[in-house]
């Protein structure tokens, strides 16, 4: 039997248009600048239809209650872009099983439909993979949400089920679809972008090879790349990197990370929402 996973700190990923990182103060702000989104809220269930309106929970005081220490195994990220809050993102992992429920939201609706969140879930993905181990990472979405369904497909989710008439809205009964996607899964999808075919991959932290003489691919290497639309082959891999002892994590486009070390302490943040599939 494998040993639990390690609950390592939450770190920060950075990405090409987006930070990923604890939650601060002025983030109140930016949501607040923000109203109520229906299509945003009923992504994250139906219960908000039935006990409020929005409005009486878009207030500084209940925002500043919802942040809070988090529970063991509980990521929570802000998504920060161009030095905004503009939503945030979660990794609710059981270190016993090897896996983790993700969740992804983005408040402000006029970024919503220009690839964001394929960066987002990538990011995360590569970082539940390739440095916490994880074998499988779900999540669950309403059936008719098709950009966020169009998403986790680019980013190698699986349909594997449909949980029928389990959210009731206004306008009727909605199915939710459950999907996942298993590490060896995540491999292939990071070769099929990067247009290298199945079988080159090897386990990150191993001796470099060769990308152009036909060796085996790193995979943190090619991950980035796989959020790089139009790069037609991966640069050799960057140095074996001590991950367990970097917290700042930089997805570019040439590197997977070139890591910032930074004294590793416990983040607070706050608690991941289940049900948020809106990206």
């Amino acid at each position: 039997m494998p040993d639990p996973l390690p609950l390592l700190p939450l770190p920060v990923l950075t990405g090409e248009r987006v930070v990923l990182r604890e939650h601060r103060e002025s983030d109140i702000d930016d949501r607040l600048a923000h109203p109520i989104d229906p299509q945003e809220e009923d992504g994250y269930g139906s219960s908000w239809r039935r006990q409020w309106d929005g409005r009486r929970y878009h207030t500084r005081e209940h925002l500043q209650n919802c942040v809070g220490p988090a529970e063991p195994g509980a990521y929570t990220w802000a998504v920060e872009h161009d030095g905004r809050c503009i939503g945030s993102a979660g990794l609710r992992v059981d270190a016993d099983q090897h896996t983790a429920v993700y969740t992804v939201g983005v408040f402000v609706a006029g970024l919503r439909g220009r690839g964001l969140g394929r960066e987002i879930t990538r990011m995360v993905l590569a970082w539940a993979f390739g440095v916490l181990g994880v074998h499988r990472v779900e999540l669950q979405v309403l059936a008719d949400n098709g950009a966020a369904i169009d998403c986790y497909l680019a980013c190698g989710f699986r349909q594997e089920g449909i949980r029928r008439q389990a959210g009731l809205y206004p306008e009727g009964w909605k199915d939710f679809i459950m999907m996942a996607v298993l590490q060896p899964e995540h491999e292939l999808a990071l070769l099929a972008v990067a247009g290298l075919p199945p079988g080159r991959a090897r386990q990150a932290g191993t001796e470099d090879d060769d990308l152009a003489e036909g060796g085996p691919v790193d995979l943190q290497a090619v991950a980035p790349r796989a959020a790089q639309p139009g790069v037609p082959r991966p640069q050799p891999p960057a140095p074996r990197v001590d991950w367990a002892a970097r917290r700042h994590v930089h997805f570019s486009q040439g590197d997977l990370a070139s890591a910032e070390t930074e004294p590793v302490a416990p983040a607070e943040v706050a608690a991941a929402d289940e049900h948020r599939a809106v990206v």
